[in-house]
């Protein structure tokens, strides 16, 4: 909706895409993009099927400057019977492969609801078995995770955000509460990024709250302070659901102004 000319498209599958969520591989400097395999509009904005009955399929594309990419490949990663494979994310590891998961509607011992699922990959095109990688008593429907100090942080969304951390990706992860925000609820899509100056910003998509806000902190153990996000950011984002926008500095990765520049003409 942005341009009348994308830059990544896809109409196979579902026929469109949403939740993009990008990586940069360390070995070999290349950009992956990975993304939902659903267009809600093409359902007629019925959210039960595109649930239920949706695509087990995550799409992928590949990029050495942000500016030239690959043509889209969809892979199948849901587990069989699974509804859907959503919000897809992927961090690295230190065996040199990266851990991807993504949110999947599942039917598990008795009771149907959201899981986060994970799979290992040096070079999205191949995967391991996929393994259910978190669960709570409600749905889970998106994750993202960050490093910092030796910990692994995994902020997760149904509604309302939860922390959990832990020294290892595959290991024992712990609850892990920040007052401000335990107070966030109708929010859901966290993203959290790290500032030129240290300090570590999560942003959410908002779906209940009337303010659009993100949360400011020097690190994940102390308090957070409150920031509200621009007017014209907040208008942007006003009514959106699975559309998080990460806000970037230049100097938060080599080159990006330059690349950026590029992809825009």
């Amino acid at each position: 909706d942005l341009s009348d000319q994308p830059a990544l498209t896809w109409t196979q599958g579902d026929g469109g895409v949403r939740d993009p969520f990008i990586v940069r591989h360390p070995v070999t400097g290349r950009y992956c993009v990975m993304a939902t395999d659903l267009c809600i509009k093409r359902r007629n904005h019925q959210w039960g099927p595109a649930i239920s009955q949706g695509s087990r399929d995550v799409v992928f594309w590949e990029s050495d400057d942000l500016v030239h990419w690959s043509e889209p490949w969809s892979v199948t990663l849901a587990p069989e019977g699974a509804g859907c494979a959503w919000a897809p994310e992927a961090v690295w590891e230190d065996q040199q492969a990266f851990l991807i998961f993504f949110a999947a509607y599942t039917h598990d011992n008795g009771e149907s609801r959201h899981r986060i699922y994970a799979a290992h990959t040096a070079d999205f095109h191949r995967f391991t078995p996929v393994f259910k990688y978190i669960e709570w008593a409600e749905h889970v429907i998106d994750t993202t995770i960050i490093r910092e100090g030796g910990m692994y942080y995994r902020f997760s969304a149904s509604h309302d955000i939860k922390i959990d951390c832990g020294p290892e990706l595959l290991g024992e992860f712990t609850p892990h509460t920040i007052p401000a925000v335990a107070s966030l609820v109708g929010v859901e899509g966290p993203e959290c990024y790290r500032l030129p100056d240290g300090r570590w910003c999560l942003i959410a998509d908002r779906i209940r709250v009337e303010v659009d806000r993100r949360v400011i902190q020097s690190f994940l153990d102390t308090t957070f302070f409150w920031e509200r996000v621009g007017t014209n950011w907040a208008a942007v984002c006003a009514g959106s659901v699975g559309c998080t926008f990460m806000l970037m500095r230049p100097d938060l990765m080599p080159r990006v102004e330059e690349r950026f520049t590029a992809a825009m003409r």
